[in-house]
């Protein structure tokens, strides 16, 4: 029996700062509900089934919005997300068979059967908060630049919302350091 390795995410140099805005945000209660059509669109974007909206806090990715995704939460240390929200440009995992971060990760190797990942981090109060990510059961060889940047607008997109949301539902003497759009 061989054992599977993989690399969890590397925690973004201001881990506990962005843990205060990932609170914020969870406990404002955003409609997520309104980012479905973001979610829709960056499955058809990359031809897959699979897209979700993720928030990552302390110990687990929670995925808010998904579509065919069965799965509501998987740990942080297993999420391709993880990796997403230290990185500032989209993170493409063509194959994830054939990357050494994600081969023997669960997601890959369990039920899931994740081969293809595209995810660009959410910016809310200027900490990356979680993802908008597109993935899929077969590896994907050919992605384009400009695939990559709409999937980065879409991400855009739903950070602007998620910020509005923050400002206009969190009580502004009780945020510090003050929030400010990204």
């Amino acid at each position: 029996m061989s054992t599977l390795f993989y690399s969890p995410g590397p925690y973004p140099k201001d881990e506990v700062g962005r843990q205060r805005i990932v609170k914020r945000l969870v406990s404002s209660k955003p409609d997520f509900g309104k980012l479905q059509h973001l979610v829709s669109e960056a499955a058809k974007l990359f031809g897959v089934p699979s897209a979700a909206v993720t928030i990552i806090d302390d110990h687990r990715q929670w995925i808010p919005v998904r579509e065919c995704i069965p799965v509501s939460t998987t740990r942080r240390s297993e999420a391709f997300c993880g990796h997403t929200i230290s990185q500032e440009k989209p993170l493409l995992v063509r194959d994830a068979t054939q990357d050494e971060r994600f081969d023997g990760n669960p997601l890959v190797v369990g039920e899931l059967q994740v081969r293809f990942y595209a995810g660009a981090r959410l910016m809310v109060g200027g900490a990356a908060v979680g993802a908008l990510c597109a993935l899929g059961p077969v590896p994907i060889p050919e992605i384009s630049a400009s695939q990559l940047a709409r999937l980065d607008e879409l991400a855009k997109q739903a950070s602007t919302y998620l910020n509005q949301h923050l400002i206009n539902n969190v009580d502004s003497g009780t945020l510090s350091p003050p929030l400010r759009l990204v």
